[in-house]
C-alpha cells in the first residue's frame, strides 16, 4: 500500500505540472515585462550605492597614497642629484687646471675622505645617514686635448651609483651639460 500511495503521488504531481503548463499562457511581451519587473524588484539600490561609494573612497585613498610616494621618491632623487653636484663641483675646484692628468689616457683619483680633509667638500648625507667616504671616489681621465671624463662612485647606506660626465678646461673647467 505504501508503494501505491507513493506512485499515486508521483502521478498527481506529473498531472499538476501538465495542467499548470496548459493554464499559463502568456504572450512574449508580457513575459518580457514580468522578467524586467522581477529583475528591478530584486536589486537593492541602497546596497549598490553604498558599495559604489566605498569603491570610490578606496580609489581616492589609493590615488593619495601613490601621489605621496611619488613626492617622496622625487625628493629622494633630488637629494642624490644634489650630492653628485656637490662632489662634481668640489672635484673641479680641487683639480683646477694644475692637478689634471697631462697625457691622453692618464687618470687621477681621489676618495671623498681626502676631499673632506682638504675642506673642498662637506659631509655627504642621504636620508640623514652619512655616505661611505672611504668607498666613494672620483676618477678624472684625460680623453682628448682639453677634454676630460669624471667618474663619480658614491656609496651611501641605501644607494650606490656610478655617474660619468665629460668636462672641458679652456681657461676654466666646466661640465658639458649636453653630455653626461
Amino acid at each position: 500500500m505504501y508503494e501505491e500511495k507513493g506512485r499515486n503521488r508521483k502521478k498527481k504531481k506529473v498531472k499538476n505540472k501538465f495542467i499548470l503548463k496548459k493554464k499559463l499562457k502568456f504572450s512574449f511581451p508580457q513575459i518580457k515585462r514580468l522578467q524586467q519587473n522581477s529583475f528591478l524588484k530584486k536589486i537593492n539600490w541602497k546596497l549598490v550605492i553604498t558599495k559604489l561609494g566605498i569603491l570610490f573612497l578606496v580609489i581616492i585613498f589609493i590615488m593619495i597614497i601613490i601621489s605621496r610616494l611619488n613626492q617622496y621618491h622625487k625628493k629622494e632623487k633630488e637629494e642624490f642629484n644634489q650630492n653628485i653636484k656637490k662632489i662634481t663641483d668640489a672635484t673641479l675646484a680641487y683639480y683646477g687646471e694644475n692637478k689634471l692628468p697631462i697625457h691622453i689616457g692618464d687618470s687621477s683619483s681621489i676618495i671623498l675622505e681626502e676631499m673632506i680633509q682638504l675642506k673642498k667638500l662637506e659631509e655627504i648625507k642621504e636620508k640623514n645617514k652619512v655616505c661611505n667616504y672611504f668607498s666613494s671616489y672620483v676618477i678624472v681621465t684625460k680623453i682628448a686635448q682639453l677634454e676630460y671624463r669624471i667618474k663619480i662612485y658614491l656609496k651611501c647606506p641605501e644607494k650606490e651609483k656610478i655617474i660619468e660626465k665629460k668636462f672641458s678646461c679652456k681657461g676654466q673647467c666646466k661640465i658639458n651639460e649636453n653630455e653626461s
